[in-house]
């Protein structure tokens, strides 16, 4: 990290964990409009989304208002020792998890775009990254609300697939967009997701989620290679089955217990993404 000054480490870390605690608040406040319909809203007496988000955070126990000393992503939770300042009861460690680990994820995408670019970053190359947040943030919420909920909203996904379509076309370094390769990203990327649409098809559901296909064709979209993709994918299983089965063995979950598949393909494109596995990696990993 040459020339990756720690400044910019630090200022990376603290936007993604920023964007983590808004996140996981927008994770919460979606739910009403994931799981009810208009007028189950209006007679429950939801207040709309916007007027939802647009408030003051709150202590989940005594409905303290938390000020601005309390609002500051990991350090407050850490210097108030994980406890409401008010009522002094538990906050749930999950606040400080989604927003560290927010924070990581922000800092390897932009030290991948460093990487990639050579020793120095310039200005397209840091738009190039900050274009790439509604992405990263996407795929946080993503990962937040399939693991509490099992499902994957299409109000979440399909902006996002849509968005992404766009920012593989766009060029940051000429500011225009090149429709060259377009559509083989895209042909590749259908390739790789038809066969769980296929199992989730035969399977009626059972051995996939609807929109975990749909998870695969957008990482896809930034994948480089055949063995990428396949590492993407049989990594996402990998990981799954290390959950799954010692869940089993331990009597945390049944057979028949659903288990969200968002979170294993979200981790295994981040690993393949960050260390930029290759053919010999895949043959490591899989073959001995």
């Amino acid at each position: 990290m040459e020339n990756f000054f720690w400044l910019d480490v630090f200022f990376i870390f603290f936007l993604g964990a920023i964007f983590g605690s808004f996140l996981n608040v927008l994770a919460a406040e979606l739910e009403p409009l994931v799981f009810f319909n208009r007028e189950e809203r209006i007679k429950k007496k939801i207040k709309s989304f916007w007027k939802r988000i647009n408030r003051r955070s709150r202590c989940p126990h005594c409905a303290h208002k938390l000020r601005e000393g309390e609002l500051v992503p990991i350090f407050s939770w850490l210097f108030l020792g994980g406890r409401c300042k008010k009522c002094g009861k538990k906050i749930s460690p999950g606040y400080f998890l989604v927003e560290f680990f927010s924070g990581l994820t922000f800092l390897g995408f932009a030290y991948h775009f460093y990487s990639l670019k050579g020793s120095e970053l310039n200005l397209f190359n840091w738009w190039e990254f900050y274009f790439f947040v509604p992405i990263i943030s996407s795929l946080i919420l993503i990962f937040l609300f399939d693991l509490k909920h099992k499902i994957i909203p299409d109000l979440i996904i399909l902006p996002t697939i849509i968005y992404s379509l766009f920012y593989i076309a766009f060029d940051f370094n000429s500011l225009t967009f090149d429709f060259s390769h377009w559509l083989d990203d895209i042909w590749r990327s259908i390739l790789f997701a038809l066969p769980f649409f296929a199992l989730w098809l035969v399977s009626k559901g059972r051995a996939m989620g609807f929109a975990d296909w749909k998870l695969i064709f957008l990482l896809s979209l930034f994948l480089d290679g055949t063995m990428e993709n396949l590492l993407f994918v049989f990594g996402a299983f990998w990981l799954g089955a290390f959950y799954a089965i010692p869940a089993l063995i331990f009597g945390r979950s049944k057979l028949k217990t659903e288990v969200p598949f968002g979170p294993f393909i979200i981790l295994s494109f981040f690993i393949v993404y960050f260390f930029h596995l290759s053919y010999g990696d895949f043959i490591n990993i899989f073959m001995v």
